[in-house]
């Protein structure tokens, strides 16, 4: 009997788990699958953080001290590689925003495709593409650094604006609409992989069919620089039957923030190289009073100088320092982002480097530090910081400076305690506190 009450037992055990397990699979069966939308996303998300990791790295690691910070070209033949020949067909003409396949392989990514099997298609803002551009070009290429705004805009289609100033925009294209007509499809639909398959010839004519894949794209050229918009549905308006592109886009607050971490590690290990080449005993030059210019002798705040030259007064030696590299830190004017500051016992004016004596430099990490390196973000539309045109009073150009460091380089030459905290982060502040030793 106790035998049968067990057995009975373990016999409602196993029919109370199968019907667990049955109601859970159930429930899981009953779980809708993924929306295209959400499909969509994950590879938009995934293209637009791998294009930000390129912009960390410029595209190469071992080159990450030489190369300027942009974003790649898109590929245009169909490849999987960014394009970036100097001519008219592909990504050479200066300050002209370019439309074509996302460059996968150049973002070590695998062949992204969309819910609908198409490839990802990528535009880039013409100041912000890595490309090789004769420096001689008409219109010339600029400087491009946190300041630098982007072309493209993205409204909805009702026309109101959704985004503006973007650097980079990624789309999934979705199905073909009945009025596209997508020529090449053979080549870069949804049986192929998003490139010409092995051993073929390149699809030249693959980002030519970019109206046949993307719903927008107006490029207004009569402007400088010339821009692009786009168009993401949002249901504002019933135009299903005309757009159904997906769109992820690179603001310029995304791109800043990123150049501005890795070109302040760049310019750092640039100067505190540049002042062990100096030959100076370890002295550390004065600021600079203007961005990007050289030092003022007997200023203790101010600019990351780019050079500077002092006679000391008592033992007559020249004392001289020059930050010459790298050249794509001085062509992109990063240096006058960057603030600076010494400590008196260090300057090119004391007989060696010790910190210690006279006013202090105090950072949060060091109490007596030698020099600090102050780099401000992208400028903050609430701040009143200057554009690159220099004002004529050096205090003008504090409001740069979202943190309560700005009193800190207050008083140039004035001997006197200076000390730094470390900024907030981003919203609050973009600015970035670097000791240099």
């Amino acid at each position: 009997m106790k035998a049968q009450r067990g057995f009975v037992a373990l016999l409602m055990m196993v029919l109370v788990a199968v019907g667990v397990f049955g109601a859970m699979a159930a429930w899981v069966a009953s779980e809708p699958p993924p929306s295209k939308q959400s499909i969509n996303q994950q590879v938009l998300m995934q293209a637009r953080e791998a294009l930000l990791a390129y912009v960390a790295v410029s595209g190469d690691p071992a080159k990450v001290l030489t190369q300027k910070t942009r974003l790649p070209c898109p590929d245009k033949d169909g490849d999987g590689a960014a394009d970036t020949a100097p001519d008219s067909s592909h990504c050479g003409i200066t300050r002209q925003p370019e439309i074509g396949l996302l460059p996968w392989k150049t973002l070590g990514l695998a062949p992204l495709r969309d819910a609908d099997g198409e490839c990802l298609w990528y535009a880039v803002s013409g100041d912000f593409k890595d490309a090789n551009v004769d420096p001689s070009a008409v219109p010339p290429p600029i400087a491009v650094n946190a300041d630098t705004d982007g072309a493209i805009t993205v409204t909805n289609e009702a026309g109101s604006s959704l985004a503006t100033k973007l650097v980079a925009v990624v789309f999934a294209p979705g199905a073909k609409l009945g009025s596209q007509v997508r020529t090449n499809s053979a080549m870069i639909g949804a049986d192929r992989p998003c490139a010409t398959p092995t051993g073929a010839t390149p699809n030249g004519g693959a980002a030519a069919d970019v109206a046949g894949y993307l719903d927008s794209g107006k490029i207004d050229i009569t402007v400088t620089p010339p821009t692009i918009t786009f168009i993401q549905l949002t249901g504002t308006v019933d135009k299903q039957s005309e757009l159904n592109d997906q769109l992820a886009w690179i603001t310029t607050d995304d791109y800043a923030a990123i150049a501005m971490q890795r070109n302040t590690a760049v310019l750092k290990t640039a100067f505190t190289s540049a002042v062990t080449a100096a030959s100076a005993g370890g002295r550390w030059p004065f600021a600079a009073a203007k961005p990007g210019d050289m030092c003022e002798q007997g200023r203790y705040s101010g600019f990351l100088p780019t050079s500077c030259i002092y006679v000391h007064p008592t033992s007559g030696e020249t004392l001289s320092f020059a930050l010459g590299t790298p050249k794509a830190m001085l062509d992109d004017d990063w240096p006058e982002l960057a603030f600076y500051a010494v400590a008196p016992g260090c300057a090119f004016s004391a007989s060696g480097c010790t910190p210690a004596t006279g006013p202090a430099l105090s950072l949060p990490t060091n109490a007596t530090a030698k020099a600090v390196m102050l780099m401000r973000g992208r400028q903050q539309p609430s701040l009143g910081c200057p554009l690159s045109t220099a004002p004529t009073l050096w205090e003008k150009w504090l409001p740069c400076i979202e943190s309560p460091n700005q009193s800190e380089l207050l008083d140039p030459m004035t001997l006197k305690t200076r000390t730094f905290i470390t900024p907030d982060r981003r919203p609050v502040s973009n600015d970035i506190l670097e000791e240099l030793k």
